[in-house]
């Protein structure tokens, strides 16, 4: 039996997964409540994190922002499951009907994500919001993210290929790997689900594979920062 010593302090993460974005068709939405709670399991597997899930109805700006000022400054990690976009400023989309549903806007609440790990499945967000915020007083520690469009499924087909690769990373990054290996786990399944494709002469598949491939950016910040 073990006794005595400080219990180990778990380490704040926030996974946020947009859900009835109405640019989405239900085959995204599941998708995206799939993935959101395999990294839900991933991280309650490691036993590490305490972990807070915002989807549906909690999927907003107000209660993201607020999850994000009570770990202000604090280290930890962020999962985003959903939309991105340019737009003049970076920014991640989640609730639609609830404005302001755009859950997070380079220069306006960016400054939330100070010291944390940023792992956004979203599109285009590591473009302009990604580079942004991992400069300056109040700094993210590391993005990891997409700067084109992502494709997490295609009409008519297999849905894993496109899958595979996402889930690579979050098991990377639950396993305390560093930004820069959870960047090469997604980088290497995704070339693996290529080959694949390709030499099955399922071109079509192998060219959304490698489109979503070409979209990952490197990642962003401290390459070697883990959670």
């Amino acid at each position: 039996m073990r006794t005595g010593g400080t219990p180990r302090r778990l380490t704040p993460a926030i996974i946020i997964q947009a859900d009835g974005h109405p640019d989405y068709d239900g085959d995204i939405n599941r998708r995206l409540r799939e993935l959101a709670q395999y990294a839900w399991q991933q991280l309650a597997d490691a036993r590490r994190f305490d972990v807070a899930v915002l989807s549906g109805p909690q999927a907003t700006k107000a209660e993201f922002e607020s999850a994000l000022v009570r770990l202000k400054g604090e280290a930890g990690l962020v999962i985003f499951f959903g939309h991105g976009c340019l737009c003049g400023d970076g920014w991640f989309e989640t609730q639609p009907g609830m404005p302001p549903y755009v859950a997070m806007t380079d220069g306006v609440n960016s400054n939330l994500l100070e010291s944390k790990v940023v792992y956004a499945v979203a599109c285009h967000s590591a473009k302009v919001l990604g580079q942004r915020s991992v400069t300056g007083n109040h700094a993210a520690r590391c993005y990891i993210g997409y700067a084109e469009e992502l494709y997490i499924y295609r009409e008519d087909g297999p849905a894993e290929p496109y899958i595979a690769p996402l889930k690579a990373g979050i098991r990377a990054i639950a396993k305390r790997k560093r930004c820069i290996d959870a960047y090469h786990a997604i980088r290497d399944e995704y070339l693996r689900r290529i080959n694949y494709q390709w030499d099955r002469g399922v071109l079509e598949d192998a060219i959304g594979l490698y489109s979503s491939l070409d979209a990952l950016s490197e990642p962003l910040g401290d390459q070697s920062a883990f959670v």
